[in-house]
């Protein structure tokens, strides 16, 4: 009965060190989760909020680029949608979202 002694006393030990393992492999884990969110997570919400108020603040006679690379002016403005004019005679309208950037025209 001497040698079942010892093997019931590794077996307690190693329970509870299983479970301060565990908590160790786990903060690596949590680190790169708090890591992603402050560089990938929170600068993308701000970039986003900026588009947001850009796309809010357009105006006719502002100066725009597409995310397709067209150059326009802005003749238009809709709830949802802009009409740019590209060229003379030649407008295209255009949803709000595909605004890459704006540069404000001068007053």
């Amino acid at each position: 009965m001497n040698f079942l002694l010892p093997i019931f006393q590794q077996t307690t030990q190693q329970a509870t060190s299983s479970t301060s393992s565990f908590l160790v492999n786990l903060l690596p884990i949590l680190a790169i989760i708090v890591i992603f969110y402050f560089l990938l997570i929170l600068p993308q919400n701000k970039q986003k909020k900026q588009h947001e108020a850009m796309i809010k603040s357009l105006d006719k006679g502002d100066e725009v680029i597409t995310t397709s690379g067209i150059f326009g002016t802005v003749v238009g403005v809709k709830e949802d949608s802009i009409t740019i004019k590209i060229d003379d005679n030649t407008t295209i309208r255009i949803l709000k979202g595909a605004v890459a950037s704006v540069k404000k025209r001068e007053e």
